[in-house]
């Protein structure tokens, strides 16, 4: 299954995911209906059944049966008290539907606000992190990844920005970790043909530059259909596959043309969302000349 398929696969649970499971059970859905409808594979769902139902259980699958049996016998079973239990024994955030609210209320709140006729702006008078950590009972760390999953911040530095941050938490050093990836990543270009040969390599201090040295190599690998070019990002500390990747080819033009399969990247106009937590694989052809023997 593709990650279009469950929605919310590896992301965390809240109220919304647990309930939609128990309705599925309620309703007399299989299990991989409840599954699907939760957006998970059948094993996750599983797996986190034990969350549900009291006494606890190291065996996944018959926490599950418990739990289905239960709903059966007990329709108006108070599952939602065993969760909270569960997550605060297990140190874990809890969103329920009520503190989603106060923190969609409370992130709208620090919006700057506009003023006077020269239209500038100042800052919301919104509540700050060490506040809303607080009033929710939830680490800084888990409010910023709910609200870049939930979509209403697009990075971690505009939560830093606009609620603030505790100058030696968690939240803080991985911003200033990201930062430094960024200074000192290069980009490396690599043409290769279909057997793995390398024709082509070069290091570009910004991946701008590494698309002009793309584009410029056009007329030189224009009659050759075999020809991939790849443009990685590598920084410290990353290994082998950086963050990022960018595939291409030729095709007889004047200009790189960007491969529309590519998994993630960023090339000239386009623009593609990348996970910066999974790596994107290299191209087949990198993978061969790798494995060839020396």
């Amino acid at each position: 299954m593709t990650s279009i398929d469950l929605p919310r696969h590896n992301h965390d649970w809240a109220a919304e995911d647990y309930r939609i499971v128990v309705t599925g059970c309620l309703v007399g859905l299989s299990d991989a209906e409840v599954a699907k409808g939760a957006g998970r594979t059948l094993a996750a769902v599983q797996a986190r059944a034990h969350f549900l139902i009291e006494p606890d259980s190291s065996d996944s699958r018959a926490a599950w049966w418990r739990l289905r049996d239960e709903l059966v016998l007990n329709p108006d079973y108070d599952w939602e008290s065993v969760v909270r239990a569960k997550h605060a024994a297990e140190q874990l955030p809890y969103w329920d539907e009520a503190a989603e609210e106060h923190l969609h209320n409370a992130w709208v709140r620090t919006l700057p606000v506009e003023r006077g006729w020269l239209r500038r702006s100042r800052r919301a008078s919104g509540p700050r992190m060490s506040e809303l950590e607080a009033e929710l009972g939830i680490h800084e760390f888990d409010i910023a990844r709910r609200l870049r999953y939930r979509g209403w911040a697009i990075s971690l530095a505009e939560v830093i920005e606009r609620l603030g941050v505790t100058p030696d938490g968690a939240l803080a050093a991985k911003v200033r970790v990201a930062s430094d990836r960024d200074a000192t990543t290069l980009h490396v270009l690599i043409v290769t043909d279909d057997s793995g040969a390398v024709l082509h390599t070069s290091v570009h201090p910004t991946q701008a530059t590494a698309e002009t040295a793309t584009n410029a190599l056009a007329a030189e690998f224009a009659t050759n259909p075999l020809a991939m070019w790849t443009i990685s990002a590598r920084s410290v500390g990353d290994g082998a596959i950086g963050p990022k990747q960018l595939t291409g080819t030729f095709v007889g033009t004047d200009t790189a043309v960007p491969d529309p399969e590519a998994p993630t990247g960023v090339i000239g106009t386009e623009r593609r969302r990348n996970n910066p937590l999974v790596p994107p694989p290299l191209p087949q052809s990198l993978r061969d000349m790798h494995r060839r023997p020396k």
